[in-house]
């Protein structure tokens, strides 16, 4: 199976040269081919204002294709399968999603290894819409409700979330069926990439109760609160210290941590004693016991335990397989 590093959006095709070339470029949009060896159909790149772009596939491979990749640059995607299917998953977590006919999905780009299979004789049609950073600050300079990476990152189970709105489904099939020409049609599909980005963020974020709306200042204090505990969590500060610290109180802290990074601030804590643990391991200069203690751990057991229920593995049996 291929390994690929992917730079930036525009380097996906330099890295599929075997599948793709470059038909023809503008400062628009860039137009690639699929090899006639490998398969038929094309697939569309645009470029719009605001760090938004859009992504029009439509091919039909002959021999099916598997790969892993990693995204050395960050955005979010929300993706419609207008048809085929598209079987893909995170390396890391072992997990494993189907993208078929009528699905849209919202995902974040760039945060882990991730690989895809497309299948062989099979038609996959699929448009995306990507934005990042750029046009959440420019969205938030509007907003009272604060909107970033963290606060999107929230709302994603695992790798993809479910996007069930006809409203979002009804714009994209008017990209799809646009025939509007030249300059016309890249207004027309900045302004349905804009809209759909709307009324995601509208669904996902300000249909929620009132408490899990996001207010600057809060978020200001849980990013913060982050950064304390990510410098001292091999012996950090009790929730209730934390929250005296960052000036907010220890319901809106938990509620608030939770709501954002998609875990607790105990489970942050334990993550990164174990990441710094398995980091020890590997340079083997340490013994288990050594390491429990330098991340935080009296109890070798009760470390045992933690480790093997985040890597499936002892910290004891990672250290023989490491010495090998």
């Amino acid at each position: 199976m291929k390994h690929l590093m992917i730079e930036n959006s525009e380097d996906y095709y330099s890295k599929f040269k075997d599948i793709f070339y470059l038909e023809n470029k503008n400062k628009l949009a860039n137009y690639y081919k699929i090899h006639n060896t490998v398969g038929i159909g094309s697939s569309e790149h645009i470029f719009l204002d605001s760090g938004i772009e859009i992504i029009i596939n439509e091919m039909t491979l002959s021999e099916g294709i598997k790969y892993n990749y990693n995204l050395n640059f960050s955005n979010f995607e929300i993706i419609y399968c207008i048809k085929g299917a598209l079987t893909c998953g995170d390396s890391k977590n072992k997990t494993e999603y189907v993208i078929k006919e009528g699905d849209i999905r919202f995902l974040k780009n760039g945060s882990s290894s991730r690989w895809e299979i497309f299948p062989k004789n099979e038609n996959w049609k699929s448009i995306s819409i990507c934005f990042n950073n750029q046009f959440l600050e420019q969205i938030s300079e509007y907003n009272n409700n604060f909107i970033d990476e963290d606060v999107l990152n929230s709302l994603i189970n695992g790798m993809l979330l479910d996007v069930l709105s006809p409203e979002i489904k009804v714009a994209f099939n008017q990209i799809n069926k646009c025939s509007c020409s030249s300059f016309c049609r890249m207004l027309y599909m900045q302004s349905k990439a804009i809209e759909i980005i709307t009324l995601f963020v509208q669904n996902k974020i300000f249909t929620r109760d009132e408490s899990s709306v996001f207010k600057i200042e809060d978020i200001k204090k849980i990013k913060h609160a982050k950064e304390v505990i990510t410098n001292e969590f091999i012996d950090p500060l009790s929730i209730k210290d934390l929250s005296k610290y960052v000036g907010l109180n220890t319901f809106k802290l938990k509620v608030g941590f939770k709501e954002i990074y998609n875990t607790t601030i105990y489970g942050y804590i334990r993550n990164l004693r174990m990441e710094k643990a398995r980091e020890y391991l590997i340079e083997g200069q340490k013994n288990v016991i050594e390491i429990a203690n330098m991340v935080g751990y009296s109890n070798p057991s009760h470390f045992s335990v933690a480790f093997k229920k985040k890597f499936g593995v002892n910290p004891s049996e990672l250290k023989r397989r490491v010495r090998i």
